[in-house]
């Protein structure tokens, strides 16, 4: 649920997703493995719900899905594939593996070099791989000659084959693009001259390459107009490029903020809006262009943020709106499978809007601002502790910036802690017995969900700390989550810690003293005056 996705791929009973942070997911039947989720999930024939591929060696680029096998590949075309080895479709010999459950290295052939592949695609019972170098490779079931090599007289080629592409009108071709059905495939190709042109046509592009280097080398054709093509690159490498994807952009928000007419303004907040609703679309949003890991440009979305609600009247206002719409989304269903950090982005950017601090009794559309975050603590409190422990993880690293912290998350969020104490300190019952008041604090739901969220914030700061000093002892943070079963809501005041019937407790860990040298790091982002809670000496409580 909000999960952004950059590619999907449907096999023949069997799907795989790829996120724009490259974890896979996969669902559908897990006949011989092909889901690719272990020895643990065997006994599963049918597997429901998209479950997370563990254990790879890093982020997808590219999925594909076949008869009975999966394939993953890997950044810099390392190919990983599960499922079937029936006829050889994962690229080992028969002998020796027929199935595997977990994704495996495509082997390299003895004396070679491992084939680095660019695109694959699957079908029944074979394979087929698209290199960087512009070769094609095949190996699986070849009984029908689905595999390109008519002249074999094995029914299964158990290593990957390269396919001599024909000629067309006495040129050579250079494939761009391949895709395999049941039993049979295509390719997408030019004849020399035209894909020449293209390459010099691309040459400054491709000389410099996608990851910004100049030492990637650029196909040329020799004097025989054959391709010397060991640097051929395509022109949309699969799986790497946001072009396909719906999402907004931060540098999109700084050009919409130059413009200052009445038709930009409607027009900014209808786009802002439609995003904000949508937690798919923003978890994809308002990240740092051109990473191979999606990080949030939390310091750039606030500052922009900020500006526009400034400029245009009731901007704030519709994103507070259009925050609780997806705030909806999320909370529909069970909170249990909210663990991913591309399904929690959009918590930490509703986190940062600028029009929770406006003090007003409702927006436009009836809705307190208040209950926007109250909103998010709830759902911090219903999630799981590895929920928990992801959306601290996420703010952490992709908000860890220190002025974002000190203008915009902890203000806002103490802010809900402080008005959930004040209300508490108006209730009747506090001038009963002890007991009495115990239990009906107990029974405040807002008030442990507010200080539930600002001990995750709490908790991110000192993670963000320990990040921008590696040199610091593990122990620098001296805060830290643990979870613990627990049916009802209390806190501990030996530990700081807050737990819930949703289970799961966050806590303050203690740590060891620390060296004198460390004594004078703050081991925060924040002075801890940042997290005190004013309501605390107002009065509104009772010391007992």
């Amino acid at each position: 649920r909000g999960m952004p996705l950059r590619e999907v791929a449907a096999g023949s009973r069997h799907s795989l997703a790829l996120t724009i942070s490259g974890a896979v997911f996969a669902w559908g039947s897990n006949v011989h493995g092909c889901l690719g989720l272990g020895a643990s999930r065997d006994a599963m024939a049918i597997v429901w719900l998209p479950t997370a591929v563990l254990g790879l060696p890093g982020p997808g680029r590219h999925v594909a899905a076949g008869g009975g096998h999966s394939a993953v590949i890997m950044p810099r075309g390392r190919l990983l594939l599960a499922g079937s080895n029936s006829c050889g479709q994962l690229g080992r010999p028969r002998a020796e593996m027929t199935w595997s459950h977990t994704f495996r290295e495509l082997p390299a052939a003895v004396g070679q070099p491992a084939l680095r592949a660019r695109s694959v695609a699957l079908g029944g019972e074979h394979s087929l791989i698209l290199t960087f170098g512009g070769e094609v490779w095949s190996f699986g079931r070849n009984r029908e000659g689905q595999c390109g090599v008519p002249d074999s007289a094995a029914d299964c080629l158990e290593a990957p084959v390269h396919i001599q592409m024909p000629m067309a009108e006495g040129q050579s071709l250079l494939p761009w693009a391949v895709a395999a059905g049941h039993h049979h495939n295509i390719a997408l190709c030019s004849s020399i001259p035209e894909a020449q042109m293209r390459l010099q046509r691309n040459s400054r592009k491709w000389a410099k390459g996608a990851s910004g280097r100049r030492d990637e080398p650029v196909a040329q054709a020799d004097s025989k107009g054959v391709a010397s093509s060991s640097g051929v690159r395509q022109f949309v490498q699969p799986g790497i490029v946001p072009s396909p994807f719906v999402a907004m952009s931060v540098a999109r928000l700084t050009a919409m903020l130059a413009e200052n007419t009445a038709a930009s303004q409607v027009e900014i907040c209808q786009i802002l809006s439609g995003v904000f609703a949508r937690p798919s679309v923003l978890n994809a949003s308002f990240c740092y262009p051109g990473l191979r890991a999606v990080r949030l440009d939390a310091a750039g979305l606030c500052r922009t943020i900020a500006s526009l609600c400034a400029r245009i009247d009731g901007l704030a206002w519709a994103l507070q709106e259009a925050a609780s719409e997806g705030l909806n989304v999320l909370l529909e269903g069970s909170l249990e499978d909210l663990t991913h950090r591309d399904q929690l982005r959009a918590v930490a950017v509703y986190l940062c809007l600028p029009g929770h601090r406006e003090r007003g009794p409702q927006s436009p559309g009836g809705r307190s601002v208040k209950s926007v975050l109250g909103s998010i603590a709830h759902l911090a409190m219903q999630m799981s502790a590895a929920g928990r422990m992801s959306l601290r993880d996420l703010i952490a690293e992709e908000c860890g910036d220190m002025r974002v912290f000190r203008d915009f998350l902890v203000p806002h969020v103490r802010s809900l802690a402080d008005d959930a104490i004040r209300n508490a300190g108006q209730q009747p019952w506090l001038s009963g017995p002890l007991w009495e008041v115990v239990a009906q604090l107990q029974l405040q739901r807002p008030l442990w969900e507010a200080v539930l969220l600002l001990q995750i914030l709490d908790s991110a700061s000192a993670r963000a700390a320990r990040l921008l000093r590696p040199d610091a002892p593990e122990g620098a943070g001296g805060r830290g989550f643990k979870a613990a079963p627990s049916g009802a809501y209390s806190e501990d005041s030996s530990s700081g810690s807050v737990s819930g019937a949703a289970g799961g407790t966050l806590s303050r860990t203690s740590s060891a003293p620390l060296p004198a040298v460390y004594r004078q790091r703050a081991a925060h982002l924040l002075d801890p005056s940042a997290f005190q809670l004013a309501s605390l000496g107002e009065g509104f409580m009772p010391p007992e």
